[in-house]
């Protein structure tokens, strides 16, 4: 595998990691405005899980954004 194989790959992992990571953030954010403040439990839940889903898919989206700006082929 040469060196513009290995970069056409990487974007394609890039660019599928950063729509992923956009979509998952933005489903944890909207159930996070729809179930926050309905009771103790649901407002528990969803900072416990904002820990282990929006900060991964987050940084996974940035990742990527970062990523894509950095391999950006100006040629």
């Amino acid at each position: 595998m040469n060196n513009t194989e290995r970069e056409k790959r990487n974007r394609i992992i890039w660019v599928f990691s950063t729509i992923v990571g956009f979509i998952i953030a933005s489903t944890y954010v909207a159930l996070f405005a729809m179930y926050w403040g309905t009771s103790r439990v649901a407002s528990g839940l969803l900072l416990i899980n904002g820990f282990f889903i929006f900060v991964p898919s987050f940084f996974c989206f940035v990742a990527g954004l970062v990523t894509m700006i950095v391999l950006l082929d100006w040629r």
